[in-house]
């Protein structure tokens, strides 16, 4: 239950809060470097420590590696050692994800996130094992393991032994599989170093008290402030407001993503990004265009500075109760 749940289950003494961050586009479908500068230096004002680029959320599966390598290189630059820099390295063989550990490190990355493979007909269990575990044995930079709930995610029999391996430094978990994190948070407890951070942003709350260190956000570059804020709340023992705080992320995103079914996903985080002055364009691979009144949310949302962490935005009663 979930009171029994806070109880037993401590805050960490220190959270960690990485952007899984978006990758602003020309009309042309080229990396925007000015936008991306904008979004850089904001980002940083927002207290994030790590930047994690072309994954999901930056689109990194439509990128050429042309501009996977412009998009790590100078995101290196403007992150100038104030923030780690992770690319997403994933592919369908070792070999070819050994080849873009080697391009990330040239780029300058400090680190590199596999998730699972692409290509999922005839995997095995001992062949995904095979997978990760050959590319912590030979990758020149410390790796994050990113897990997915799909067909080639690394088998929970594994979790023990690969998740040990010296090599791995950060996990992202978007799985939502209690019993699976259950495993993780048994080895990240025998490897005090290895940062285990959730994925999912939508019920941040709920995921992050299982014992998550932080999450690795693609909302993040939106909700840094009010993350923070829940954390805060969580380790001061608050969780009344932890879950206010959460709820209000949930409003806000599902405002911005067109509703609880997200039908406007890129399109309205991209544009949300436009209307704060940060993107110059809303360029996506992905076709997700918000609507008129998804759109009209936005720019309300974005008169009232909602990415400003204020009590007085929640409820009532909880913001009363905090003054």
């Amino acid at each position: 239950m979930p009171a029994k749940l806070e109880k037993d289950t401590p805050a960490p003494k220190s959270t960690k809060l990485w952007s899984a961050t978006p990758t602003p586009l020309t009309p042309d479908y080229e990396i925007d470097e000015e936008s991306l500068a904008r979004a850089v230096e904001w980002q940083h004002t927002l207290g994030i420590e790590g930047l994690f680029v072309a994954g999901t959320c930056g689109e990194g599966a439509f990128l050429t590696d042309r501009q996977t390598d412009i998009l790590t290189r100078r995101t290196v630059e403007l992150a100038a050692g104030r923030m780690k820099v992770s690319v997403q390295v994933t592919d369908n063989s070792v070999a070819r994800v050994l080849d873009r550990i080697e391009r990330a490190k040239t780029c300058g990355a400090d680190m590199v996130t596999v998730a699972p493979r692409l290509f999922e007909r005839f995997a095995t269990p001992n062949s995904m094992r095979r997978f990760y575990w050959d590319i912590l044995e030979a990758s020149p930079l410390p790796v994050c393991i990113y897990q997915l709930p799909t067909p080639t995610i690394l088998p929970a029999e594994f979790i023990d032994e690969v998740y040990m391996h010296p090599n791995l430094q950060m996990i992202k978990d978007s799985t939502g599989n209690a019993e699976r994190q259950r495993i993780v948070f048994a080895v990240a407890a025998k490897r005090p170093s290895l940062l285990v951070l959730t994925g999912v942003e939508i019920g941040y709350y709920a995921d992050f008290i299982r014992g998550f260190q932080g999450g690795l956000l693609g909302s993040a570059i939106l909700n840094a402030r009010w993350a923070r804020g829940m954390h805060d709340a969580i380790q001061a023992g608050d969780h009344d407001l932890a879950r206010a705080i959460s709820a209000h992320i949930d409003d806000f995103l599902y405002q911005i993503f067109g509703g609880p079914l997200v039908k406007s996903w890129m399109g309205g985080l991209k544009t949300c990004l436009q209307k704060m002055g940060l993107f110059t364009h809303t360029t996506s691979h992905f076709d997700m265009p918000p609507n008129a009144q998804t759109i009209e949310a936005i720019e309300k949302l974005v008169a009232e500075r909602f990415w400003e962490f204020d009590l007085d935005k929640l409820p009532t009663p909880v913001a009363t109760r905090m003054k």
